[in-house]
């Protein structure tokens, strides 16, 4: 059932670089931020704009000096079956700071009033560091969500690229249902609706320098009633073909490393192949296989690699399951 949302899945990253601080250390943070969106309802009005909540057409927009527009895209964002204008822009103030990947900073979006004959403004927010947008169909409902993506540039995808997610009702009110400050979000379509999923990427690096982070699939998420909900738990299929392809990639170096010889991939070896094996298991849900990974195995590492290296993974693994004896 899950043959092509695992094929859809596997074209995220399989090693990045983090930012990040570890997840071995500390407890799990979520990627999404709490930012409310500077909708009419609540009467903010965003800077450089003009102070526009109404115009007959797009030719009438003017946000004057310090602003340009990057694109107008026209779109059915409520399935009323009347084009909003979507307006992306950039303040021009700091040209010669900005990331050279940003395109815009702020989306102002207006609706078509028929009764006044005129566009009216729905929303007006910023959104640093965007780079793209996107209007799509999440829920299969006929109204279309508004994804940015954003990339506040550096060595690592997962640290730098994010997204923000509009939705709009046939009332013509919009806001901001979630907004991801990293992760590397991706959007695919798999299952057996054949509906949507956003990927989240996360990483773990505990003892390792930044560099050698372990990625994966941190958050898969399902856009329900005017909301993304964590859906980890509906794919179990998709992580228990990672599961199986990383133990065998762990005990695969565990036979070299107790028959004394030397792994191929010098970089912490045991640790991060233990270290892959667990964080899938933990984006799972899967407790009960994490504690019989670890039961069978802990011995062993505490053998074979060095003692702050099992310290961190104890301490991990710990944190996931308290009941567990880690000494």
């Amino acid at each position: 059932m899950q043959r092509k949302f695992k094929q859809l899945l596997f074209i995220v990253p399989a090693v990045m670089l983090i930012l990040f601080s570890s997840c071995s250390k500390q407890d799990k943070e979520t990627k999404v931020s709490t930012k409310e969106s500077q909708t009419e309802d609540h009467g903010k009005e965003a800077p450089g704009s003009a102070g526009q909540k109404e115009i007959g057409s797009e030719g009438e927009l003017n946000y004057g000096e310090g602003r340009r527009i990057y694109r107008i895209d026209r779109n059915d964002l409520n399935g009323d079956k009347r084009d909003e204008l979507i307006v992306l822009s950039i303040s021009t103030l700091n040209d010669d700071e900005r990331n050279a990947v940003q395109k815009f900073d702020m989306i102002e979006i207006f609706a078509n009033d028929s009764l006044k004959g005129k566009f009216v403004k729905k929303l007006s927010d910023t959104v640093d560091f965007a780079v793209e947008a996107q209007y799509t169909d999440l829920e299969g409902t006929g109204s279309r969500e508004v994804l940015v993506f954003t990339n506040s540039g550096g060595n690592s995808s997962v640290a730098s690229e994010g997204l923000f997610i509009y939705s709009m009702d046939s009332a013509a009110n919009i806001g901001l249902v979630k907004y991801f400050d990293s992760g590397a979000p991706k959007l695919v379509k798999a299952g057996k609706g054949n509906s949507y999923q956003i990927v989240v990427t996360d990483l773990f690096h505990g003892v390792m320098p930044m560099a050698q982070a372990v990625s994966y699939t941190g958050e898969i998420y399902e856009y329900e009633t005017d909301k993304l909900v964590l859906s980890n738990e509906r794919y179990p299929e998709y992580y228990d073909q990672k599961i199986r392809e990383l133990t065998e990639k762990y005990k695969a170096v565990k036979r070299k490393v107790e028959m004394g010889m030397q792994a191929v991939d010098m970089s912490y070896p045991l640790y991060r192949e233990a270290a892959e094996v667990i964080v899938n298991y933990r984006a799972k849900g899967d407790l009960g296989g994490l504690r019989k990974f670890w039961e069978e195995e802990r011995e062993s590492l505490k053998r074979n690699i060095p003692e702050d290296e099992f310290a961190d993974l104890s301490n991990f693994v710990g944190k996931i399951l308290p009941q567990v004896n880690n000494a």
